[in-house]
């Protein structure tokens, strides 16, 4: 299988989110859960990867957006908006994503150099 330094094998895994608070990661290999990320109050409405293939973002209508560390499948961050966030997009090669929530806002955060350090302890 093809692999790019630093990133996940391509096709070998995949995520999903789900109306129980959760987001899973899948070994496609195996069929088994690698991780279940927790830490959503309410349904969880998007995700989106980053390309480096090592952090994902999700949204919920909890108001809350996580960004995660897929390799140890832990929480890197949390920001709070005043509405359910529905969609979410990353910036391709940058530490930037955007999130749109239910009363039309769209909200553009950066993932702070804080929390890319903690990433990486």
């Amino acid at each position: 299988m093809p692999t790019l330094p630093g990133r996940w094998i391509i096709w070998s895994r995949a995520i999903t989110v789900s109306h129980d608070r959760t987001a899973v990661v899948w070994d496609l290999a195996t069929g088994t859960v690698l991780y279940t990320l927790t830490g959503h109050h309410d349904k969880v409405t998007a995700l989106a990867l980053a390309d480096d293939g090592i952090r994902a973002v999700t949204a919920s209508d909890d108001q809350t957006v996580i960004v995660w560390d897929l390799q140890v499948g832990q929480k890197i961050a949390t920001w709070h908006g005043d509405a359910a966030m529905l969609a979410t997009a990353w910036a391709p090669g940058e530490p930037i994503f955007a999130v749109g929530d239910s009363l039309g806002g769209v909200h553009i955060l950066r993932l702070s150099v804080a929390a890319d350090l903690a990433a990486q302890f």
